[in-house]
């Protein structure tokens, strides 16, 4: 109950400010929504969403910590040939003390090392996925790690959600879109500590 109270809180703050999307430029898919939990994310890091990006392909993964409000966002993006990886993080005490100081920045420099993991992200389907409810499974975990995948080709937007990849692999062993979730949040991940 108090999961659905903050998410509401969230979706009301971010409802309440969005810039209006250009229609017209704008082709995504039917799970591309801008009414959502990751909006309120992007805000905490003072990021801009994703459809508003001017960058030629951008892929972002929003980790949200259940039921605490511990949040990272991951986000890779190509703008000519120039490549860039960031993570944010900030913790559910940070939040309690409002402190905006306290979100940990972390940047990939190596191009190299940006384009390893975006081959990685390619090999594990990132811009065809299935959203984890049409997979037609049955609900096994209520609460854990929660996470978004939107995606930006150009003028073509997609949004991919799932959680808890690891149980689910486990548990369904046979569906192979749980071990792509894992591997990508494992690219991520593992990008980031190699830093």
């Amino acid at each position: 109950m108090l999961r659905i109270l903050i998410i509401f809180c969230f979706l009301t703050l971010s409802a309440c400010s969005q810039k209006k999307l250009n229609n017209e430029s704008l082709n995504a898919d039917s799970s591309f929504s801008n009414n959502t939990i990751e909006d309120y994310i992007e805000k905490y890091f003072s990021q801009d969403k994703i459809s508003n990006s001017r960058n030629d392909l951008e892929i972002r993964l929003t980790v949200e910590y259940a039921p605490l409000a511990n949040f990272e966002l991951y986000i890779l993006t190509k703008k000519d040939s120039n490549w860039t990886a960031t993570k944010f993080k900030r913790t559910f005490l940070d939040t309690i003390k409002n402190d905006t100081k306290s979100i940990a920045l972390s940047k990939i420099s190596s191009q190299q090392d940006i384009k390893k993991l975006f081959d990685t992200l390619k090999q594990n389907n990132v811009f065809t996925l299935k959203n984890q409810k049409d997979l037609k499974v049955e609900d096994y975990v209520d609460d854990g790690v929660l996470y978004t995948l939107a995606c930006k080709n150009g003028k073509v937007f997609r949004k991919c959600e799932f959680n808890n990849p690891e149980i689910y692999e486990q548990k369904f062993p046979q569906v192979e879109e749980f071990t792509k979730y894992l591997n990508i949040v494992n690219a991520f991940s593992n990008s980031f500590k190699r830093k």
